[in-house]
């Protein structure tokens, strides 16, 4: 991203007033109305319902027909600075109880929502599991109040810098999506050619779904046995390693479940979108135990166990798996019996090892610029946060660096 020099208006900030947040906004929570998602399928409507931190879906009447400020009351990320906890409303609304509803009086719409977006939280909220602001700690937040004109060219300001950053955000979404479609491709190649199939069964030498062990029985650290949990195998045929817990075992458990490099981890029961994902065990998670919604799969000399996880990955293989998932309306499985139906390619030994070298080199251009991407996006946020940070400091210009 190119340098960029954005004026936010020359002034001094220590001229400006604090005042409390209740002389600056009304407090409207009292015309909020929740209404349960069940209800609101019967009630289904053109006006917005309004929760939280966004729109969460569509009623048929109206509480609020004006421009609002909603400040997150519970369920917003009061402690991720990068992440919005407050956001204008126009028009016609219904607001739950889990946002605080805020008419702007003493200063701008915008002025309120950018001010409430960088407010730290930490001293404000209260519980554990899932943070509240309540009215009375919300009633605390004193808000800067600065000469109107300046007010309104710093919001004028700010919005525009942000609109360029939006801009920047979509043309990375667009990146990772023309990636997503290139890691596809690639994949594919795993499973074209003019070589036999052969079932899945007869691919497989040994099968073992993992060992239970509950919530309860998790650690974030050690000491323990790592445990690898469906929810660390990406889609892309991953494992991603900082989400390892840790469990005790016995003897006999850890080596029985004790995962080698080269394993396939193959998810059996999940949702409907993720069930079957699956992943090649790497070197570094040797010797780990894996939980029981995970089926680990060794193969047979036939079929190169990389060759073999690529093309489980791939959207044709997936294909496949479709028509043989059992769903219920929460939980989706995948079971052995139908599993070792499956057609799977299998070229020569040597040639597989070809195709997973070909496939892991565009594979591993396609991981840097998606990292790269997602730096971009990352730092983005952050200047989201710089931009609102210097313009209630009172400074008088928002240096974006290259």
């Amino acid at each position: 991203m190119s340098a960029v020099l954005a004026a936010i208006g020359a002034t001094d900030a220590r001229t400006w007033e604090l005042k409390p947040l209740a002389e600056v906004a009304d407090i409207l929570d009292g015309k909020r109305i929740p209404v349960n998602a069940k209800e609101r399928e019967k009630r289904s409507g053109p006006v917005p319902y309004y929760g939280a931190t966004s729109q969460v879906g569509w009623i048929d009447d109206f509480l609020f027909n004006e421009e609002l400020v909603l400040l997150g009351e519970d369920g917003a990320p009061f402690l991720e600075p990068n992440k919005p906890k407050a956001y204008v409303i126009r028009g016609k609304s219904w607001v739950n109880n889990h946002a605080h509803v805020l008419r702007a009086r003493a200063v701008p719409t915008g002025w309120l929502a950018h001010y409430l977006n960088v407010v730290r939280y930490d001293e404000l909220v209260t519980g554990t599991t899932r943070l509240k602001l309540t009215q009375a700690a919300m009633r605390q937040i004193r808000v800067p109040v600065a000469p109107w004109h300046v007010m309104e060219q710093r919001v004028a300001e700010i919005e525009k810098q942000f609109s360029r950053l939006d801009e920047a955000v979509a043309n990375l979404k667009r990146v990772k999506a023309n990636l997503r479609n290139l890691r596809s491709s690639a994949l594919n190649a795993a499973c074209e050619g003019p070589w036999p199939s052969i079932e899945f069964g007869l691919l497989a030498r040994e099968t073992l779904v993992g060992l239970d062990r509950g919530r309860d029985q998790q650690r974030s650290v050690g000491p323990g046995h790592r445990y690898v949990k469906m929810n660390i195998v990406s889609m892309d045929g991953e494992i991603q390693s900082e989400g390892i817990v840790y469990v005790d075992a016995s003897s006999q458990e850890a080596t029985k479940y004790a995962l080698r490099s080269g394993d396939i981890l193959f998810n059996t029961r999940n949702s409907v979108e993720l069930v079957g994902k699956s992943a090649l065990v790497p070197p570094e998670l040797e010797g780990a135990l894996y939980n029981n919604n995970l089926m680990r799969i060794r193969t047979t000399p036939e079929i190169d166990s990389a060759f073999l996880a690529m093309q489980m990955c791939a959207p044709a293989f997936r294909r496949q798996l479709e028509k043989v998932k059992r769903a219920t309306t929460s939980v989706a499985a995948i079971y052995l019996k139908d599993l070792v139906r499956v057609p799977v390619i299998v070229p020569p030994v040597t040639e597989q090892c070809h195709i997973v070298a070909e496939v892991e080199s565009r594979l591993s251009i396609i991981r840097e610029v998606a990292a790269e991407a997602d730096r971009n996006s990352q730092r983005a946020q952050a200047l989201r946060q710089a931009i609102l940070q210097r313009a209630f400091a009172g400074e008088p210009e928002v240096r974006i660096a290259a």
